[in-house]
């Protein structure tokens, strides 16, 4: 994933802290979520789910992630 694509995921599911950290380590720089938990200290439930979120598909018509 690149990183204007990252930050628009960012923007649109309203992550904040140190678990965009590292998502960005995870999914931009290719690191591992243990490294990523390493580096940014974001406990390893706290980033499963945040990475989950991100994964989740958006809305064709309006962007929006779909519930």
């Amino acid at each position: 994933m690149t990183k204007p694509e990252f930050d628009k995921l960012i923007d649109i599911h309203s992550l904040r802290g140190a678990q965009v950290e590292a998502c960005r380590l995870v999914l931009v720089k290719n690191k591992t979520a243990h490294q990523a938990n390493i580096d940014t200290g974001v406990d390893k439930g706290q980033l499963s789910r945040a990475l989950k979120k991100l994964q989740r598909p958006l809305c064709e018509c309006c962007g929006q992630p779909v519930a």
